[in-house]
């Protein structure tokens, strides 16, 4: 995808949150202020006052029901999880509050590995997207090693998709080690999802070369038209604005002339143009990457394989 035609790869990145509004349509008046007044107290780190809030509520709710208020609640979870308050988050939790995906991507952020064991116990979908554009938790873990290893132990999918095809492999990929790229296929990563060798010439962490012929021996396909193969999300990117190519497009875009060469080097067809009609060396000369530029016209009409 290109940036200057089209949104940035940072919106892939996006900082999901809980739905303020998705379940306030039947929210009385009481119910609103006895919820303001928990986000208050959750802000606070007030666990008394939300203790009796709750507490009264319960007195007033007919036996073996759950008072609706309990699950307007979300918001005051989201602050206990942002704040480490383990003993608020898991009050609320206790009493039936639903940890979320949200929920899931604060504490992730946090690397804080108690709050997770608690939004799993909450009933938190570990492999749930976290929004259309933003897949789940573990994507958000794959650069640190203790925190992938707990969630491949919870059972957390390299895999899991959100809205469009973009999985926790997609961003470790884009900016984890190879060595922890290399355990995540270990734990069922495959190169049939997440557009992998797109995202792989981003990847400022990996050496590019070997991540590369890593990913080309998995079966990534190297002149995949990114999204192509997924119909409902190319034509969904592109109403957005997004021009897809291959990755030696994104690798040209980026000025990155030692990518370019792996990837011509072992097939790369530099003749394909992408979604907005232009080659990969029109990319590099619209950056103003002249070496990349230079080495692209060079080559002749149709790729030559040549050896590392």
């Amino acid at each position: 995808m290109s940036p200057e035609h089209s949104p940035d790869m940072a919106a892939f990145d996006s900082e999901a949150t809980w739905d303020k509004a998705s379940s306030k349509g039947n929210e009385t008046e009481e119910d609103c202020s006895l919820r303001m007044q928990i986000d208050h107290a959750a802000i606070q780190g007030d666990l008394g006052t939300i203790v009796q809030i709750l507490e009264n509520v319960a007195k007033e709710t007919p036996k073996g029901e759950r008072h609706p208020l309990i699950q307007q609640l979300r918001g005051a979870l989201s602050t206990a999880v942002e704040s480490r308050r383990h003993d608020i988050a898991d009050y609320l939790i206790g009493k039936g509050v639903i940890a979320e995906p949200s929920h899931g991507r604060l504490a992730t952020i946090n690397r804080d590995v108690a709050m997770l064991e608690l939004l799993l116990q909450g009933g938190w979908d570990i492999n749930e997207k976290i929004a259309w554009d933003d897949p789940p938790a573990f994507g958000r873990a794959v650069e640190d090693d203790e925190l992938t290893d707990w969630f491949l132990l919870n059972g957390a999918d390299p895999n899991a998709r959100c809205g469009v095809d973009l999985t926790p492999l997609s961003i470790a990929v884009r900016d984890a080690p190879l060595a922890t790229i290399r355990k995540l296929f270990e734990h069922g990563g495959s190169v049939a999802s997440g557009q992998l060798l797109h995202h792989a010439v981003m990847n400022n962490v990996a050496e590019p070369t070997e991540l590369i012929k890593y990913l080309v021996g998995q079966g990534s396909r190297i002149n995949a038209i990114m999204y192509q193969s997924c119909p409902q999300s190319y034509d969904e990117l592109l109403g957005l604005g997004f021009t897809l190519g291959t990755p030696l497009h994104e690798a040209a875009e980026r000025g990155n002339l030692t990518i370019v060469r792996t990837l011509v080097a072992i097939g790369a067809d530099a003749s394909i143009r992408d979604s907005r009609g232009d080659l990969a060396e029109d990319r590099a000369q619209n950056d103003r990457h002249m070496a990349v530029s230079t080495f692209l016209r060079s080559l002749p009409a149709s790729p030559v394989l040549a050896r590392f």
